[in-house]
């Protein structure tokens, strides 16, 4: 539904838990932003700045990136490009680079690029110029129209990229065959949306891929954010930095409860609780009994990512329960978001297909009214006669789709098709299968 996913003791207890949140939430609510988007906003600046070399540990499979996606959905109006400003203002993490994806080759022109070695076998080779980019999609219909275009990778790439693995392909030019080795970068993502607009992330190849479970949607809108003349005063900023670290090896801060594994290839694997470890088999085991799936990977994964850069937005190395506890609340509002925007896909299809069914109507008056009833009868004859042969061949579910009738119908009362199946349908001699009047197929009662 359209109502908060938290009760107002519930959302005053997590922005209250610490004065970091609370700095965070009153920063938002000055510039009229949301909390929550802006909390999405502000820990992907802290990805941003953390090193590609952190991860998260092996509990499953490999180590896990931390490269964080999220949404911001919301009306226009709702301010779902302030959280960005409202991050930048806020938390000074030092220099930034922010980027539009176009294509998913342009993914790994965004970390490399290509330098001529007259000594090197190849003539060159390609070398990282940065390591960390904030991807921004300031409307879904770009990604959308990026998604359509002849021979996409865009949306593969990005699965990738939220999974730090290789990203990048071959062409047929040496030199712009970009790759970017996994586990070598950091990419965080944020893609604004209009409910009723999000069908790049929500259709159903990418559903079944996992994509949704994969981003962070957090509303643009704020359902406990006081009103305009209620605004708090606008915070001091403040200014972000990795713990420090000797050699690899863990200094004496006491804010750092679950020290990394330092790895000798430079790497540091995060510390978890016992909590998140659990999780994480519990739901391995259920895909194991097919009771789950590699949804609850995804979706866990998620949390984990999330909740360790929680962690370290609060200057701690490490999810122990006080980060991954708050971190359910925080998905709780994502999943709620999440399925108020499928509500919302779902609602703007069926208004679609009304229109189309609308739009359709008024065109089979217009048809009768040029050809008049008698070719409407002779289509319906036709439209009988096609359906009875192929129920006789192939049972009584047997149908045949408005294309196929149009085909095997005679030219002069073709264009009477469509009046013919309405009437057909409401003397309740032929139904029809399927809710979408393009795909439909009919058969006989």
């Amino acid at each position: 539904g359209t109502g908060a996913a938290l009760s107002k003791s519930e959302y005053d207890d997590f922005w209250g838990s610490t004065w970091q949140l609370a700095a965070l939430r009153r920063a938002a609510h000055s510039r009229g932003a949301s909390a929550w988007s802006t909390l999405a906003a502000v820990l992907m600046r802290v990805a941003a700045a953390t090193p590609h070399t952190y991860k998260l540990p092996d509990v499953i499979g490999d180590y896990a990136s931390l490269n964080p996606f999220a949404v911001v959905p919301g009306y226009s109006g709702d301010g779902k490009g302030l959280p960005m400003q409202v991050a930048r203002r806020f938390i000074d993490v030092g220099p930034v680079d922010t980027e539009i994806p176009k294509t998913g080759e342009g993914l790994a022109e965004g970390y490399v690029h290509w330098i001529d070695v007259p000594e090197h076998p190849q003539g060159g080779e390609f070398v990282f110029y940065r390591r960390s980019v904030m991807w921004h999609i300031t409307e879904v219909d770009n990604l959308g129209a990026a998604q359509n275009a002849k021979a996409s990778t865009i949306m593969p790439y990005l699965r990738q990229m939220w999974m730090g693995e290789e990203i990048g392909g071959k062409t047929a030019t040496r030199h712009l065959a970009r790759k970017v080795a996994e586990h070598q970068y950091r990419a965080t993502l944020l893609v604004n949306a209009q409910p009723g607009n999000c069908g790049p992330l929500l259709n159903p190849q990418e559903t079944r891929g996992g994509t949704p479970q994969r981003f962070l949607w957090m509303p643009a809108k704020d359902h406990y954010k006081p009103k305009a003349r209620s605004r708090p005063a606008k915070p001091p900023g403040i200014r972000w930095e990795l713990p420090a670290w000797a050699d690899g090896v863990p200094g004496e801060l006491s804010s750092v409860m679950f020290p990394p594994l330092a790895l000798p290839s430079g790497e540091f694997i995060i510390g978890v609780c016992d909590a998140y470890t659990d999780a994480v088999l519990d739901a391995d085991d259920r895909k194991e009994t097919r009771v789950g799936g590699s949804m609850d990977g995804h979706a866990l994964l998620n949390r984990g990512k999330w909740a360790a850069l929680l962690a370290l937005y609060h200057g701690c190395i490490g999810i122990t329960d006080f980060f991954w506890d708050p971190s359910g609340m925080v998905m709780r509002v994502s999943d709620h978001t999440r399925l108020a925007m499928v509500a919302a896909e779902r609602q703007e299809a069926a208004k679609e297909s009304r229109d189309r069914a609308e739009t359709r109507a008024e065109g089979q008056i217009r048809v009768v009214e040029i050809l008049g009833a008698d070719e409407v009868r002779k289509a319906k004859a036709s439209v009988l006669a096609q359906l009875a042969t192929v129920r006789r061949r192939g049972g009584v579910d047997a149908a045949l789709s408005r294309g196929a009738l149009r085909t095997f119908m005679r030219r002069e009362y073709r264009e009477a098709v469509d009046p013919a199946l309405s009437e057909l349908i409401g003397e309740n001699a032929v139904e029809q299968v399927g809710d979408d009047v393009d795909a439909a197929r009919y058969r006989l009662r």
